[in-house]
């Protein structure tokens, strides 16, 4: 049961409180919450525009994006688990930033980079450019349960070619300063370059260079269309050799996989010649 002077003392001091306002007392929260901070004081009123676009967007899903003018000063972009911090002197004027979400690593591997393996969302970051001195920083929060193997941060410009950008992981977070903005993620690059040889009949083994442990499997899917057939991986201390599957003639893609991750295929295609390779 309350105190009935505890009741009559709130009562009062809400009383007293109420007058003060009403006369114009100074002082206090005047925007009636409880944030110690007065709402008159740097803060838009109901009529104000939304904040400026240096505010970081909300994550809307794929296909998102977050714009920022970015000035002499420096600044700020972010967009979901993303964000780019422009040292002052990165753009010598105003320059808009676009940051959009390419493509979720939680979709199908549509337009993952050929040899690599995704462990982030792949972004994309305009304009695409080269910086020289004043370096951006690059942060991304990666998803639950990214491969603890050993990654990059890895950033193309022409959106083709990807550099390694290094980067420094520390539980499932990744920062490093970055020397060129474009397409961007974070990831592991298995496949240096096309098999060789580059066409081979069932039963046949080709090689792959590359750093490869992680890889999980590697199939033969058809260019003109079809099911992947899973292909027989050995590795070695160079690469992969890799097993041609049964398949019928033609010309196949080299399909990357590391459990659920989304990866790309292997660089170039590979042809099936004809010809029974089991007798």
């Amino acid at each position: 049961m309350r105190n009935p002077l505890s009741i009559r003392w709130l009562a009062a001091s809400a009383a007293i409180a109420a007058a003060a306002t009403a006369c114009g007392g100074g002082g206090g929260d005047d925007d009636g919450d409880d944030d110690p901070i007065d709402a008159a004081v740097g803060a838009p009123d109901a009529e104000s525009p939304a904040p400026d676009a240096e505010t970081p967007a909300p994550d809307a899903g794929d296909g998102s994006s977050a714009t920022a003018t970015i000035g002499a000063a420096g600044g700020t972009i972010t967009l979901g688990p993303v964000s780019i911090a422009f040292p002052a002197g990165a753009f010598s004027a105003d320059t808009e930033v676009t940051l959009s979400r390419e493509t979720s690593f939680f979709l199908a591997p549509n337009g993952v980079p050929d040899g690599h393996c995704l462990y982030s969302d792949l972004f994309d970051v305009t304009p695409a450019r080269s910086f020289e001195g004043s370096l951006p920083t690059l942060t991304i929060d990666l998803p639950d349960g990214a491969p603890s193997l050993a990654a990059e941060l890895r950033v193309s410009v022409d959106g083709t070619l990807f550099s390694s950008q290094g980067g420094a992981r520390e539980g499932d977070v990744v920062t490093g300063q970055v020397n060129q903005l474009g397409r961007l993620f974070y990831g592991r690059r298995f496949a240096n370059s096309p098999a060789s040889p580059s066409s081979g009949s069932p039963g046949a083994v080709v090689f792959l260079g590359g750093p490869f442990g992680g890889l999980t499997g590697l199939g033969f899917r058809p260019v003109a269309g079809g099911a992947e057939t899973p292909a027989t991986i050995d590795f070695g201390p160079e690469g992969l050799d890799v097993t041609v599957p049964a398949v019928t003639a033609g010309s196949y893609a080299l399909a990357l996989h590391h459990d659920d991750w989304p990866c790309g295929d292997v660089p170039g295609t590979f042809t099936v010649t004809g010809g029974d390779a089991f007798h």
